[in-house]
This record gives C-alpha cells, sequence and structure tokens, in this order.
C-alpha cells in the first residue's frame, strides 16, 4: 500500500526541483556592489560620539525619498 505514496511524491519533487532550478539568478550589477561597499567604508571612518558611543549622523535632507 505505501508504494502508492511513491509517485505523487516523486513528482511533487520533480515539480519543486524544476521550480527552484528555473529561478535566474538575481545578483546585484558591479556598480550596486560597489557603491555599498563604498558606503560602509565611509560609514566605518566616520568616527564615534565620545559621550553616546554611537555614530555622528550626517543632516538629514527635507525629502529622503528623493534623490
Amino acid at each position: 500500500m505505501w508504494f502508492l505514496l511513491i509517485p505523487p511524491v516523486a513528482v511533487m519533487f520533480a515539480l519543486l526541483w524544476l521550480a527552484l532550478i528555473s529561478r535566474p539568478e538575481r545578483r546585484p550589477g558591479p556598480g550596486a556592489t560597489m557603491e555599498r561597499y563604498r558606503r560602509t567604508r565611509d560609514a566605518l571612518a566616520r568616527p564615534l560620539d565620545d559621550a553616546t558611543g554611537q555614530r555622528e549622523r550626517p543632516a538629514r535632507h527635507t525629502f529622503p525619498h528623493r534623490h
């Protein structure tokens, strides 16, 4: 009786495998990677504030969602 479960389980695994293998790779472009590296490097280069132990924050823009 258990052998009747093998074909549906095999089909489910095959469909899952095909769904995972057919997805395109979503890697960031080299420009995005370099920009992320520069932002990280700049953030680490900022000095710590002695009183709170927090990093100094740059002045906030009036409209942060606009560049």
